[in-house]
């Protein structure tokens, strides 16, 4: 296969057969299908086979990519969510179910802090500014502590606030986002048959999409956000001993 010629408008050059004039519908290719030794074709004319002068970059094959995005349901899309791994499913409940540790346990031990403002019904992203608002009176529990100095709630304090910073996004797109499948189809033709098309199949897979934040249902598009979930819970367990409160108890 061949792209690019430019067609000379000097019929007295060499880019035009001396017997047939221009004639680019018979411009061919010297050498056969899949007989090029180079990377260059050079065209002969088609009615005598005088060399027309024209040289052209060879294409040995051209690939079309395409890619489909489709929503997911039980009705449409049977079987398209087995193609999940396992690991991947208890991967995603340990995220939901973790954040929502961490969310009922940080309620808890502010309000046995006598943090004021407690709702039993509020949002980590709520608690997490009730905590950074009294801060102060957090570290002050911590120094009386003598277990602990309040160096140490400073630095777990700013590992929530670090850890929900890196959580909090992925956590509400894996609970309130739209499932889609994902399809990249590769078409191959080559140049030994350049009418047909090799379909290589196509590649799936599934995601995530909330807003403007995707997470891939995968070991390695789970695996970051798993282990800021894990920190997070495990800050907050922290938090709650080193200020001497159980903040196990979920309301």
């Amino acid at each position: 296969m061949t792209t690019g010629i430019e067609l000379s408008e000097n019929l007295d050059g060499l880019n035009c057969c001396p017997s047939y004039g221009w004639n680019a519908e018979k411009l061919v290719c010297s050498a056969g299908p899949g007989e090029h030794l180079g990377e260059i074709c050079y065209y002969l004319c088609a009615n005598c086979g005088a060399d027309m002068g024209i040289t052209t970059q060879t294409v040995h094959k051209i690939e079309i990519s395409t890619r489909v995005k489709r929503g997911v349901s039980s009705t449409d899309s049977p079987g398209t969510v087995s193609i999940i791994d396992p690991h991947v499913y208890s991967m995603v409940g340990e995220v939901l179910i973790g954040y929502a540790i961490a969310e009922n346990n940080l309620r808890a031990m502010l309000k046995k802090a006598s943090i004021p403002k407690h709702n039993p019904h509020s949002t980590l992203w709520g608690d997490i500014d009730r905590l950074k608002g009294n801060r102060s009176t957090i570290v002050a529990q911590a120094s009386a502590n003598l277990y602990d100095d309040e160096q140490t709630a400073e630095d777990c304090i700013d590992a929530i606030v670090d850890t929900f910073s890196k959580t909090y996004a992925g956590r509400n797109t894996l609970a309130h986002g739209r499932m889609v499948h994902i399809s990249l189809v590769v078409i191959t033709i080559r140049d030994d048959d350049p009418n047909r098309g090799d379909d290589r199949g196509s590649r799936g897979r599934l995601q995530i999409e909330h807003k403007d934040e995707v997470v891939e249902l995968t070991e390695d598009g789970i695996l970051g956000l798993l282990d800021n979930v894990r920190e997070l819970q495990a800050s907050v367990e922290h938090l709650g001993r080193i200020v001497g409160i159980s903040n196990r108890a979920i309301i």
